[in-house]
Formats: C-alpha cells, structure tokens, sequence
C-alpha cells in the first residue's frame, strides 16, 4: 500500500512539472512571435506569403509620376505681336521609358489640345525634349497676358489609368511700338528667372540685349497639282537672310491645311548639314478637287523665327484612268499571234508506163 502511493505521488508531480513547462514554453513562443510581429513594418505584414517557400513577397511600388515643363517661353517674360512663337520645354519621358507619353500644349484656353513635337536624342517617341509652334489658324499671341498650359499623359502597363501632369506660363504680348521696351523686360525676367535658378549673372547698370539675326525659308513642292493617291514631296531650306548661309540644327515644325482649315498633317525635324528638312506626305485616293496649305515655322538660337507658306492643288484619278490602265494591262497579257507561213507542195506527175518500162 505505501510503494502504490508513492507511485502515486511521483506520477501526480510529474504530471504537473509537465503541464508547467509546457505552459511555459508557450507563454515564451506567444511572446517571441508578437514581438517578431511588432518589428515587421506594416508594408511586409501586409505582403502576400509564397505557398511555395514560404517567402514574403512585397508589395510592387506604385509606378513614378510623370512631369513637364516649358522652358520657353519664361514667366512674364514679354514677347512682341509680330514675333512667331516656338514653345519649347522638357518632360520625364524617353524613348526608353516603360510607359506611352505624349506631350500636348494648349495656348489661352483654345481648344483642343494640341500634339507637341518630339525633340529627344532616342528617337521620334522621346518627349524628354519638345517643341510647338502655334500656327496662325490655330491661335496668335494677343496683347496682354498669354496662358500657355502643356500637359503630359502616360499610359503605364502596370496601372491601366492614365498619369497625367500640367505645367503653364503667363507672358506679355507687346504691340511692335513697344518692341524696345519689352526687350529690356525680356532681360529683367531673364535675370530673375537666372536667380531663382540659382545662377549668378554679372551685375549690370543697363541691359543690353543683342539683336537677333533674320532667318529666311526657302519652301519647295514636289508637285502642283497633285493626283489622288500620289505623294507630295516638301522640302525646307534655312538660311541666314543676310548672307544666304545655312543654318544647321534649326528647328523646323510643319502643318498642312485642309481646305476647312484644319491641320491634316503635321510634321517636325532639325535642319541637317545641308540646312534641310525634308518630308513626303501620301495624299489618300478618294476625294474631290481641293486646296491644300502648308505653313513651316523655324527657329534657331540667334534668330528670330521665321514662317513661311505654300498652298498646292489636288486633283481626282480621272475617270478614263482606270479604263486606260486596265486596257494597257490586257494588251500587255495577251498572247502574241504566231503566224505560220504556206508551204506549197508541188504536184508530181508519174510517167504512164510507170514502174515498168
């Protein structure tokens, strides 16, 4: 009876030194896990967990916003009436960027919206520099205060909304007789606009601003007039009005009217080493007869801009065309008459007595 409860006793306090570490070690793993949990940050608690390896995978981050700017022209800075405006300014795009932008400029509110040139070093879709130049049937600079507003719009494969950014400058428009005036504030805004840069410029009693130099244009068509569904072949030259020399890397943007006005085609590119742009442009084959604009507008450090137009005819395919072509086709196809010259044969008389004799 005394070895049974000693048996007793030693499996009762076995039991319980069991049941008190296991206890034990519990309150010690809850303890450990919630301070793990407490350091993790919020990003990687709420990370997916890998059924796999059991790894945490974090979160993707969200796609970079884009940007854009104008560079020219500056805030307040005054331009005269008669001048021809060149937008220019730089965004966040490049050719090698993984989302599709595209830079617009719309100027004093008129809209829509209209598509800027794409200047970039990495090719015709390279937004990170651009350019627009207002065509007169679009809108002119008015006396007073001018808004220019650009717009950058990106489409991104990770997010399907479109990322879009606005950047917009107010300048002064000045009637010509004010021309002298509105160059010394031209200097002023470029002075400021140096300092809140962070650009030091020399101290000065009296601005001097140095004249710019007169371009000219030389604009050639191919053809005049045009048959439907033929090209049209435009070819800019640009040179110094005063010595006829070329001028190399101007900026050359073009428009080609319809007849209602609205721009059909566009088109822009730097003058190359000969001071050329060229451009072909395939006319569609349907339509009536009609008159065609094209207005080209270049630009370049040291001079003014300078604009210059032509207009050419198109006309319908005549409608003895297609007979003619196609009666040209079959005379081409067929096949070609062999005649067989008419060989005689003579008659042969035999003697009576033939063949005895």
């Amino acid at each position: 009876m005394k070895k049974a409860m000693i048996i007793l006793k030693i499996l009762t306090w076995t039991t319980m030194t069991l049941l008190l570490a296991f206890a034990m070690n519990f309150l010690a793993y809850s303890w450990t896990a919630n301070l793990a949990q407490a350091q993790i940050p919020p990003s990687i608690q709420n990370s997916s967990l890998n059924s796999t390896n059991g790894t945490h995978v974090l979160p993707s981050s969200p796609p970079k916003l884009p940007a854009v700017k104008i560079t020219s022209p500056l805030k307040g800075q005054p331009i005269p009436l008669s001048k021809n405006l060149t937008i220019t300014g730089t965004s966040t795009d490049n050719a090698s960027s993984t989302s599709d932008c595209k830079v617009a400029v719309i100027m004093n509110g008129i809209k829509p919206y209209q598509q800027a040139i794409p200047t970039g070093s990495h090719g015709p879709q390279d937004y990170s520099n651009w350019s627009f130049t207002p065509s007169t049937k679009y809108a002119a600079i008015k006396e007073g205060q001018n808004k220019i507003t650009s717009k950058i719009a990106c489409q991104n494969s990770i997010t399907p909304a479109n990322l879009t950014k606005f950047y917009s400058v107010n300048f002064t428009g000045l009637a010509d007789n004010n021309t002298q005036k509105g160059q010394q504030q031209q200097q002023s805004a470029i002075l400021s606009q140096n300092a809140t840069s962070g650009i030091l410029s020399p101290a000065v009693s009296s601005p001097k601003v140095k004249p710019l130099k007169a371009l000219a244009i030389d604009l050639k068509l191919g053809k005049d007039p045009v048959i439907r569904g033929d090209t049209q072949d435009i070819t800019v030259m640009v040179h110094d009005a005063n010595s006829t020399g070329k001028v190399i890397g101007a900026n050359v943007i073009g428009h080609i009217f319809n007849p209602s006005g609205s721009s059909k085609k566009e088109f822009g590119a730097k003058t190359d080493q000969d001071g050329l742009v060229t451009y072909s442009w395939k006319i569609g084959g349907k339509g009536k007869s009609s008159t065609y604009q094209v207005e080209v507008n270049a630009s370049a450090i040291g001079y003014e801009n300078k604009t210059a137009t032509d207009t050419f005819k198109v006309k319908p395919l005549p409608a003895s065309a297609p007979a003619a072509q196609a009666k040209d086709n079959s005379s081409h196809s067929r096949i070609p008459e062999i005649r067989i010259p008419e060989i005689r044969i003579p008659d042969i008389v035999f003697p009576s007595n033939f063949p005895f004799g």
